[in-house]
């Protein structure tokens, strides 16, 4: 397919639906293309060609333009998510609705939090910086789509669930070999064909992602958030930070901090 480029947004937030929730605000047509992460609770999208989708935590609903549905939340459970919409030069990702689960739901969720949180936020060039994150969750939309054998991720989970779960902490990375009962070079193989990047640019990631939530707060020191984020050495995290992001972590606070100085 050829690369989509997106001309605008239209909206960028967070929404909490109560129990029995029911939105009929698509019931005529979308007019703009939608990308949908559920965050809690689940809820019925009933399209208007009579398919329906079910969307949990953790899952993505990405809606073109023009689609025709309805929402709604079973009596007992709420329905917590983002959403961001957005148009595209010369036609959509997809033709018709289309639910997955990514292949790295931390970063999917991040990233559009972050979206959201720009958009929010209506800091100078916002637009631009949203479209830019807006990009990097196509990319993730589109490389779920693409996924390598689901057996090959299972075999990695254990090793996954490790990073997600202990990244801040300070171990060696060449102990999860073992969790997954693999050899070190085909696990270092295996690793980055499913999730694009190996053990290190994961673990990397996650701590910057952590550090970005904790500067947004902009309620801790710099040696504060890089102690929190599993980097002892506030100015090597600095300099990860600055490799990564391409500010330092002051720089990039300010940034998404300062006050909207445009008319």
């Amino acid at each position: 397919m050829r690369t989509p480029v997106v001309t605008d947004i239209a909206l960028a937030h967070r929404f909490s639906a109560p129990p029995g929730w029911i939105s009929d605000e698509y019931a005529a047509a979308r007019s703009h293309h939608g990308i949908v992460y559920a965050i809690e609770g689940a809820a019925f999208y009933r399209f208007g060609s009579g398919r329906t989708l079910w969307l949990r935590a953790g899952d993505v609903l990405y809606a073109p333009i023009g689609s025709v549905y309805t929402t709604q939340c079973a009596p007992e459970v709420g329905f917590l998510h983002m959403t961001v919409n957005f148009d595209l030069a010369g036609g959509g990702l997809f033709p018709e609705p289309v639910s997955f689960h990514p292949d790295s739901p931390l970063r999917f969720e991040q990233t559009l939090a972050t979206l959201v949180h720009c958009w929010s936020a209506r800091h100078p060039h916002h637009r631009v910086r949203c479209i830019g994150h807006l990009y990097e969750l196509i990319y993730l939309l589109l490389r779920a789509l693409q996924s390598p054998p689901p057996q090959h991720a299972q075999r990695l989970r254990p090793a996954r669930d490790y990073l997600d779960a202990h990244f801040d902490e300070a171990f060696d990375l060449e102990s999860l070999p073992q969790l997954c009962n693999m050899s070190p070079t085909y696990f270092r193989r295996l690793f980055h064909s499913v999730f694009h990047e190996t053990p290190v640019q994961y673990r990397r990631r996650l701590r910057i992602a952590r550090a970005v939530d904790l500067l947004l707060t902009g309620q801790y020191s710099i040696a504060e958030i890089a102690a929190a984020c599993g980097y002892p050495d506030p100015a090597y995290f600095s300099r990860v930070f600055h490799q990564t992001m391409g500010l330092s972590p002051s720089e990039y606070a300010r940034h998404l901090l300062a006050p909207d100085r445009q008319p």
